[in-house]
């Protein structure tokens, strides 16, 4: 198969206040994520900053901010990881279900499954699993339409978007693709989760732009080194960028914090053209 890679990330996407005022110093701020099970009122898995970080394994991470971090992992999951299934974990997974956050099932690496499959292995995976475990799909955002459906139809929590394609994608367009995809769907009514997925570590400013698109969570890799730093690192800036733009809570993010810095971004991410304002005419319907 060919190689798939996000070609830019969000570097031509700028964030802006949408209040006139900054939050005080002394002012309190929430930074954290809670991704709730759906139809739950409790559990549900923590984020100290909107980022699950995609990693083999996170058994050996040492730190404060290391140790509460949530990871994406292949094998030996601490309780608040998520496992990515695929073919080549299907099987071994069972021995770690019950001490984990979740799964991810991943439809990019399985063999071809029609609906009835896919419903066959979640069920065999959530029966050793607790009722308050996350349960998600994962698929390259050229299939979102077919995964959003497929989490709708089996009532699943969520979904993550890999953003890369082959050839390489900007991010920028698919931020418009996957939320028209979710609107159709009605998923964010539903309290259903969407993770959007990148291929380097992100930085302060793409945690809060995924977040802003409307996937309070991104996946990415970490670092090769010093993820303790940073995440202590990227928690304070992502407070201070809160301060900036006049929010307490993440979920206060929305499009209107953003802007395309150039006409090009504006066009293929829909979104507000700086210092124009406005989404470009062929946006608007019209």
């Amino acid at each position: 198969t060919p190689d798939s890679s996000v070609a830019e990330g969000f570097e031509s996407i700028a964030l802006i206040p949408s209040t006139s005022d900054r939050i005080p110093e002394h002012s309190p701020l929430d930074p954290y994520t809670l991704l709730m099970p759906l139809g739950s009122e409790e559990g549900g898995l923590l984020f100290p900053i909107p980022w699950l970080v995609e990693s083999d394994s996170a058994s050996g991470w040492l730190g404060a901010a290391s140790s509460t971090q949530p990871a994406l992992v292949r094998d030996s999951p601490r309780e608040q990881d998520l496992i990515l299934i695929s073919e080549g974990n299907l099987i071994d997974c069972a021995d770690w279900l019950g001490g984990c956050a979740g799964v991810v099932l991943d439809l990019a690496d399985m063999p071809h499954l029609n609906d009835a499959e896919i419903e066959a292995i979640l069920v065999s995976i959530t029966c050793k699993m607790s009722d308050d475990s996350l349960i998600l799909l994962r698929d390259c955002v050229d299939r979102v339409d077919h995964l959003f459906r497929l989490v709708v139809d089996l009532d699943l929590d969520g979904a993550v978007i890999d953003a890369a394609s082959p050839g390489g994608s900007r991010a920028a367009s698919t931020l418009p693709r996957i939320g028209l995809a979710a609107r159709a769907m009605n998923l964010n009514e539903q309290g259903r989760h969407l993770l959007i997925e990148m291929d380097e570590a992100p930085s302060a400013e793409d945690m809060l732009i995924a977040v802003a698109a409307g996937c309070p969570i991104l996946v990415a890799p970490p670092p090769e080194e010093g993820l303790e730093q940073t995440l202590v690192w990227l928690n304070s800036t992502v407070r201070g960028w809160m301060r900036e733009l006049g929010i307490d809570g993440l979920e206060k993010l929305s499009r209107r914090n953003l802007r395309a810095l150039d006409y090009d971004t504006a066009s293929i991410s829909g979104l507000r053209l700086i210092g124009y304002d406005r989404p470009l005419p062929m946006w608007l319907g019209n």
